[in-house]
């Protein structure tokens, strides 16, 4: 779900706001999908999956033509240390394409990260409108499945001792595989050792305590929050993978 220029600073707004955005006019083959409408079709799937949006955030970017949304949703029973988001995206100028995307946000230090992404829509065709209650109802009745599979990712983290070697390893190949800019590596570091006072605080570094690969995953994570909201879905999903690989997760979830 990374957007495809790299975008003004997001403007974070309220939900009157989206409702002010101006859709533009369709064509024969081109009909852009109002960003309301994408949110509106999301809440409803989910209300029928037997989740509920308890915390969302939206933001527009290029003059309201770029939207992305979090929404954290719940079924009602506490989820331990993390919650489970949902994130939207759609563009009004052909950028890309209607998506959604799952994930998870860390409770102790409100870490975001994406795991699993749906293409609402190859294109804004004509059929848009029409088939978007079937295809955000189908792509949320996966939700379950690919949480089950993060559960199982995550313990697999927590039991994984990281060596020196190895975290270094991984910081090299993340800033090859564009999960994180080489300048922020040092705040990464930072937080992986402890020594980060300034944002990583004494509670967070008490939750991480042992040295694992879901302390370097969420060190990671921590600085990526600084990351524009339209690019974290991607970093996210290549820092999964490639902790998985690390870990010996060799299987992936189901991919849409």
């Amino acid at each position: 779900m990374e957007e495809q220029h790299s975008p003004a600073a997001p403007k974070v707004i309220t939900r009157k706001d989206i409702m002010n955005v101006v859709t533009p006019q369709r064509t024969e083959t081109w009909v852009p999908l109002p960003h309301h409408r994408l949110l509106e079709e999301a809440e409803r799937a989910l209300e029928l999956s037997g989740l509920h949006v308890v915390n969302e955030r939206h933001a527009l970017t290029r003059g309201g033509n770029h939207y992305f949304a979090v929404l954290q949703v719940t079924n009602g029973i506490s989820e331990g240390e993390y919650h489970s988001v949902v994130g939207l995206r759609n563009s009004h100028d052909k950028s890309f394409v209607a998506g959604l995307a799952c994930g998870s946000r860390v409770m102790v230090c409100s870490n975001l990260s994406f795991w699993g992404e749906v293409v609402i829509s190859r294109k804004h065709t004509p059929y848009i409108e029409r088939d978007l209650p079937r295809l955000m109802f189908d792509a949320l009745g996966q939700l379950n499945e690919l949480r089950s599979f993060q559960e199982h990712r995550i313990a697999a983290y927590k039991e994984s001792s990281m060596s020196e070697s190895e975290t270094n390893n991984i910081l090299i190949r993340a800033i090859d595989e564009k999960v994180i800019a080489p300048s922020k590596i040092p705040h990464v570091l930072e937080c992986w050792r402890g020594r980060g006072k300034h944002v990583w605080s004494e509670e967070i570094n008490a939750a991480f305590q042992i040295q694992t690969a879901w302390r370097l995953f969420n060190a990671f994570t921590f600085v990526l929050q600084q990351a524009s909201i339209f690019s974290l879905p991607r970093r996210t999903q290549a820092l999964h993978l490639l902790m998985d690989h690390t870990v010996g997760l060799r299987h992936s979830p189901h991919q849409w």
